[in-house]
């Protein structure tokens, strides 16, 4: 099945083409979880905060050091 190329493209509010509006559009945008506000903020020392998303994450090692 072949269908021509179209372009999809929005331009910007003053309707000129940039990088930044084709970079923008083709970028897959994810969903910011409501924890990453509480986690990545200027009050939270970020040793902590870094700890902290790694066990979010699953990917904190604490059981191999254990097990050693």
């Amino acid at each position: 099945m072949e269908e021509n190329d179209t372009n999809i493209w929005t331009p910007s509010s003053l309707g000129s083409y940039s990088i930044k509006t084709s970079y923008a559009a083709f970028r897959r945008r994810k969903n910011k979880q409501a924890w990453t506000k509480l986690l990545w903020h200027k009050k939270m020392v970020p040793r902590q905060s870094f700890t902290t998303w790694l066990a979010v994450r699953g990917k904190l090692n604490t059981q191999d050091w254990l097990m050693q």
